[in-house]
């Protein structure tokens, strides 16, 4: 067992996401949740493993998403690692925002769930849950230096998940792409060069 060989897969994966190669995204993530199970991470402890497991599960969801495909990563009655997150890895990190990405990547899988059994019983319901998400994960970062910037990516994420959502229900339209696209082109025209980096990620991710 070698973190820190997890941790160039992680940055692999991500690399492979924004180079939009969808085979060696799915079998790095592939890698990285058997290394969850092999090495007991879903019942770790310790803070650094935990949040490995964690990224995993963020990118697990994000890939299995994009290529409607059924998520990899261990059920979640299995995992034994702490969530909501309450221990900072370092003073400058927001635990909050951190606890919304996840929240983030479960609806993720719950929508993917959706697409893969095309069942509409709960769209509704969906819809609103991730409105709530939307409105919760504004309140967050209300006091945070880059607030229209992350505003931005949360609207991305918000109307990139109601396409999705679009595309299970028997009335597709138009209407949530073109907000998706202008939350998009208004994140990354607006972003500082410091972060244009990660909004190119956030957006090639999201048209994989």
């Amino acid at each position: 067992f070698d973190i820190e060989n997890l941790k160039l897969l992680l940055l692999l994966t991500i690399h492979a996401i924004t180079s939009v190669n969808r085979d060696l995204c799915w079998n790095l993530i592939g890698v990285l949740n058997r290394a969850v199970i092999k090495w007991d991470m879903y019942t770790s402890k310790d803070l650094l493993q935990q949040r490995i497991v964690w990224t995993i599960h963020n990118l697990d969801k994000e890939i299995s998403l994009l290529l409607k495909k059924p998520s990899q990563f261990p059920s979640y009655e299995y995992l034994q690692v702490e969530y909501p997150l309450t221990i900072k890895l370092y003073e400058e990190e927001s635990l909050p925002l951190v606890n919304k990405n996840i929240e983030l990547s479960k609806l993720k899988q719950t929508i993917l769930h959706l697409n893969l059994t095309q069942s509409k019983s709960d769209l509704h319901e969906l819809s609103g849950e991730l409105e709530k998400w939307r409105i919760s994960s504004s309140k967050v970062i209300h006091q945070s230096s880059d607030i229209s910037d992350l505003i931005s990516w949360i609207n991305m994420q918000y109307y990139y998940l109601l396409i999705e959502l679009d595309q299970v229900s028997d009335s597709q339209s138009f209407q949530f792409t073109l907000q998706y696209l202008s939350n998009s082109f208004t994140l990354l025209i607006s972003s500082s060069d410091r972060q244009k980096s990660n909004t190119k990620l956030s957006i090639t991710s999201n048209l994989f």
